[in-house]
């Protein structure tokens, strides 16, 4: 469950001045609406300072070179995700794939702590905590049978409540051609 002091209010600085704060499972600093009818109730989660949509992060490689194996994966962190939850995602608008849930770090949180490590120049704020082992991801394998362009990756997450929330995110395909000139 997020808080509004998130990490401590530990990571670089923001526009407003406050720390980043993201939390250990790379969940936004925040807070939990519930809404009760008689015996029912909903919750929903806010991330500080984030549009009421923003439900999830999701991390897909920049660029990958067509055609080729890898090992890339794109990974979807549900910041409230449960066992009961679903996944899933599609590229350019296409069929909808599942994505299966896993226990790992977020990518996009250890990315952030190590800015810190390897900064040519002290970074503003305190230096995040180390990632925790969250089961709030689902992940799925990036396709290697996408032509060269640009590609919008869309996520689905369908929470306990039967409410759907989504993210989006654009990756590139490089032809052989194009990755040999880097």
């Amino acid at each position: 469950m997020g808080t509004p002091s998130g990490d401590w209010y530990k990571g670089t600085m923001t526009e407003a001045g406050l720390p980043d704060a993201t939390m250990r499972d790379g969940s936004p600093n925040g807070y939990l609406f519930l809404q009760i009818s008689g015996t029912d109730y909903r919750t929903r989660y806010k991330a500080a300072g984030q549009p009421a949509e923003y439900q999830m992060e999701v991390f897909a490689p920049k660029v990958i070179e067509a055609g080729k194996r890898t090992s890339a994966q794109f990974i979807a962190n549900f910041f409230v995700g449960a066992a009961d939850n679903s996944l899933r995602y599609r590229i350019n608008g296409g069929k909808w794939q599942p994505m299966r849930q896993i226990e790992s770090v977020d990518p996009t949180y250890f990315l952030k702590t190590f800015a810190w490590d390897v900064a040519d120049e002290v970074l503003t704020g305190r230096r995040p905590s180390n990632p925790v082992l969250t089961d709030h991801l689902w992940t799925a394998n990036v396709p290697t049978d996408l032509p060269a362009g640009t590609h919008t990756l869309e996520v689905e997450a369908t929470d306990s409540y039967g409410q759907k929330h989504q993210a989006t995110r654009t990756f590139r395909v490089v032809g052989a051609a194009e990755a040999m000139q880097r």
